[in-house]
C-alpha cells in the first residue's frame, strides 16, 4: 500500500469508527464510546469477528474481547491484549489495525492465509478502560488507576486528594517549587529539564517537583490520593506487591484483571500472548541463566523455591522470537526493560504457565545528533548554557528519556508538546515562586496519530508471524504384523511448529493441557497393551518427536481412527488399516 493510499485509508478509518478528539486536541484515538463503535463496525465488516464483554469496569465500562475464527475447527490460539497501562492509549489503537490487517489477509488464497485460517485469534483492545478515559475529560491528564474508591494515602477518606489544574489550560503538567530544600536542579544542557541534583558533584538541588495541584487534604502532600485507586497492570498475582499504591487490596482484586484471568484460563486453545507495556522481553528478551546445582547436606531434603526468573529453556525460545520480532518490525534503540510487580505478561508466563510475549508499542525514535555546543547563557528550550558540571561521563542519565524525547520534538517540529514553565500562584506555597509546564500529557508514550496506521501493519506482520510458529502436530504411523490377528501400532507425533506445546514453566504450573493420543478401533478390534487414550506431557518444537506403541488383535483390513492433539495444537487425525 502506498504512502497516499494509506493516509486516505486512514483518514476514512477515523472517520467511519468516530475517532474522538484526543489529549492532543487532535484525532486519531479512540474514548470508550469510539472504541466501542470501532470494534462493532470492525465485527460488521468482516463475518468471522465476534465480539463479547468479559466484564464492566468499576465504571461500568465493558471490557472488550473479539475473536477471529470460522468457530467450525479446533485451532491453537493467539491472544493480543493492549491498554493495560492506563496511559497506553497507542496499544488499543495498534490492536485495531492488527485486528483488520489480520482478517484481510485470512481472506486470501496464497499460503499465509490458508495458514491463518487454522490459527484462532483473541483481540483484547484495552483492558483497562477507566484509567484510559482520564485522557478524554476535563482537565486532560495520565493516569494508571481505575474508579475503585481507595484511601490512597490511609488518612481515612477516600479520594481527596487528587490534581487541580492550576493554570486553567486544560492539561495537568508538573509544578516547580523554589526551594533552597529542594532536590531538584535545571539540567546544564537542557535548562527546561529538570533532574534530581547530585551532591556527590557539587551540584545543589533548587526545587521541589510536584504533580499540578493542590495539597487538598492539607497533610504536605500533592495528589497521593486521586479518586482512582487500582492499576490494573500491578493487580496480577506474579510478583504482587501488597500494600503498594495502586496494586489493590490484594491480587486480582478487581474486576477487569479478574475478567481478563478468566477468559485466559477459559481458553487453553491460547498458546501464546502478545501483550503491550513496559516489561519488554521482546526487545529486551531475558537471560539465560543455567540454575546452580546445590549440595545438599546428608539428611536434608530440598526446599522447593519460587521460580522468579525465566527457564533457561524457555530463555532460549523467547530469544529466538525476539531475534523475529526485531527483523520483522525493525524497530530501534528501545528505552531500557521496566521490572514488572503484579504485571500482566510477567503473570501469563509464571502462574498460567503459557508464552507470553509484551513490548512497549511506541517510543521516540533516538536522535543520533551530536550534543548541542553551548553558544550561550540563554535558558530557552533547546539553547544549552554551559555553566554546572559537565553531563557527558555519567554512568547514568536520570533524564536520558526525557532528552531523547525532545530531541526527536525538536527534530520533527513537535516542540508545541512541551508547554513552557509559567508563573502560578499557589496558596499552599504564598512566599515562593510556583510555575507549572512540561511535557503535555501522554506526549512521551502516544505517538502521532498519523503514525498508528504505520505500526499497526508492523506489528501484525509480526503477528502473522509469531501464528506461523505455533505448535503444529502432525502423524506418523508404523504396523507391524506379530503373528496371525496380532499387530503392533506404532504412533510417531511429531511437532512441526517452533514453540513447544508447553513452556518448561508450564510442566510445574501444571495448567496446560498434554498431548493426547485417542484410538477409535473397530468393534472387531481389541486393544491387547496400551490405553484408549495416551498422554505426553509436551513435544518440543521444530520437530521434537514423541511414540507411543499398542499391541491389536483383530482381522486384517481392520481399521483404527486415530486423532492426537492438545488444546494449542491442531488436531491430527489419521485411518490405520491393520495389514
Amino acid at each position: 500500500m502506498n504512502i497516499p493510499i494509506q493516509k486516505a485509508f486512514l483518514s476514512l478509518l477515523i472517520a467511519v469508527h468516530g475517532a474522538t478528539a484526543s489529549f492532543a486536541g487532535q484525532t486519531g484515538y479512540h474514548d470508550f464510546k469510539g472504541l466501542t463503535r470501532a470494534i462493532h463496525s470492525l465485527a460488521g465488516e468482516f463475518r468471522e469477528l465476534r465480539v463479547e464483554s468479559l466484564g464492566k469496569s468499576h465504571a461500568g465500562l465493558d471490557i472488550w474481547a473479539v475473536s477471529l475464527t470460522d468457530g467450525k475447527t479446533e485451532n491453537p490460539a493467539l491472544c493480543i491484549i493492549g491498554g493495560a497501562e492506563g496511559s497506553d492509549l497507542a496499544s488499543t489503537e495498534i490492536t485495531l489495525s492488527m485486528m483488520r490487517h489480520i482478517a484481510e489477509k485470512r481472506m486470501g488464497s496464497d499460503s499465509t492465509a490458508l495458514r491463518l485460517k487454522q490459527i484462532r485469534f483473541y483481540f483484547l483492545p484495552r483492558i483497562n478502560p477507566d484509567a484510559a478515559e482520564s485522557a478524554f475529560g476535563k482537565p486532560v491528564r495520565e493516569n494508571v488507576l481505575n474508579t475503585r474508591p481507595l484511601d490512597l494515602d490511609a488518612d481515612g477518606v477516600k479520594g481527596e486528594d487528587g490534581c487541580d489544574d492550576l493554570n486553567g489550560d486544560g492539561l495537568i503538567t508538573t509544578m516547580r517549587i523554589e526551594d533552597p530544600e529542594g532536590e531538584y536542579m535545571q539540567d546544564t544542557l537542557y535548562p527546561h529539564l529538570m533532574r534530581k541534583a547530585l551532591p556527590e558533584r557539587g551540584e545543589k538541588g533548587r526545587y521541589k517537583m510536584f504533580s499540578e495541584g493542590l495539597d487538598n487534604d492539607k497533610d504536605g502532600l500533592f495528589n497521593e490520593d486521586p479518586k482512582g485507586g487500582v492499576n490494573i497492570n500491578r493487580n496480577f498475582s506474579f510478583n504482587y506487591r501488597f500494600f503498594q499504591a495502586g496494586s489493590g487490596p490484594h491480587p486480582v482484586s478487581e474486576p477487569e484483571s479478574r475478567a481478563v484471568a478468566d477468559f485466559l484460563f477459559s481458553h487453553p486453545d491460547i498458546a501464546a500472548v502478545l501483550s503491550f507495556g513496559p516489561p519488554d522481553n521482546l526487545n529486551h528478551p531475558p537471560e539465560i541463566k543455567e540454575a546452580p546445582e546445590q549440595a545438599l547436606k546428608p539428611g536434608m531434603e530440598e526446599e522447593p523455591q519460587p521460580v522468579t526468573a525465566v527457564l533457561p529453556e524457555d530463555a532460549k525460545i523467547i530469544a529466538a522470537v525476539s531475534g523475529s520480532f526485531a527483523k520483522t518490525c525493525g524497530f530501534r534503540d528501545p528505552p531500557p526493560c521496566e521490572k514488572g510487580e503484579g504485571c500482566l505478561a510477567d503473570w501469563i508466563y509464571f502462574h498460567l504457565g503459557r508464552w507470553s510475549f509484551s513490548t512497549r508499542p511506541w517510543w521516540p525514535p533516538l536522535i543520533r545528533d551530536p550534543e548541542p555546543q553551548p553558544p550561550d547563557s540563554s535558558t530557552s528550550p533547546g539553547k544549552p548554557k554551559t555553566d554546572g558540571p559537565d553531563e557527558k561521563g555519567r554512568k547514568e542519565d536520570t533524564l536520558a528519556y526525557e532528552k531523547r524525547l525532545w530531541k526527536w520534538m525538536e527534530k520533527t517540529g513537535r516542540t508545541d508538546q512541551f508547554i513552557p514553565w509559567t508563573p502560578v500562584k499557589h496558596p499552599d506555597f504564598p512566599d515562593q515562586k510556583a510555575k507549572t509546564g512540561g511535557f503535555r500529557p501522554f506526549s512521551a508514550t502516544c505517538p502521532p496519530p498519523d503514525s498508528l496506521e504505520g505500526l499497526g501493519l508492523k506489528f501484525a506482520e509480526f503477528a502473522v508471524k509469531l501464528a506461523s510458529l505455533l505448535p503444529r502436530i502432525s502423524i506418523r504411523t508404523k504396523i507391524e504384523k506379530l503373528q496371525d490377528s496380532v499387530f503392533r501400532l506404532t504412533v510417531y507425533l511429531t511437532n512441526e511448529g517452533f514453540l513447544p506445546t508447553c513452556t518448561a514453566l508450564g510442566k510445574k504450573v501444571q495448567w496446560n493441557r498434554k498431548v493426547l493420543t485417542e484410538l477409535k478401533p473397530d468393534p472387531a478390534v481389541r486393544i491387547a497393551s496400551g490405553q484408549i487414550h495416551e498422554q505426553i506431557e509436551c513435544l518440543k518444537g521444530s520437530g521434537g518427536t514423541a511414540s507411543r506403541s499398542w499391541i491389536l488383535t483383530g482381522p486384517t483390513g481392520s481399521r483404527i481412527a486415530l486423532r492426537a492433539g492438545c488444546p494449542v495444537s491442531a488436531t491430527a487425525e489419521e485411518i490405520v488399516v491393520l495389514k
